[in-house]
């Protein structure tokens, strides 16, 4: 699988923090359905984990108080 730098240094932080391997949280994502190919499904599944995750701990809600991001999400 062929991703950018910074999409599998995010799979790092996401299968550390879930105690899980690389193996199981590939294995995961490519169960889930979708209409496109396993890489795109990663990316997706990697900006949805990371959103959920701002967005849980206010962080989004912050950043829009502060004006760094629009009120779009």
């Amino acid at each position: 699988m062929r991703l950018e730098e910074v999409h599998w240094e995010r799979i790092d932080e996401t299968y550390i923090y879930e105690s899980v391997n690389l193996n199981v949280l590939c294995a995961a994502i490519d169960q889930r359905p979708r209409n496109s190919s396993l890489t795109a499904g990663v990316r997706v599944s990697i900006v949805t984990y990371f959103h959920d995750l701002a967005k849980g701990s206010g962080f989004l809600n912050a950043v829009r108080i502060k004006g760094l991001i629009p009120v779009l999400i």
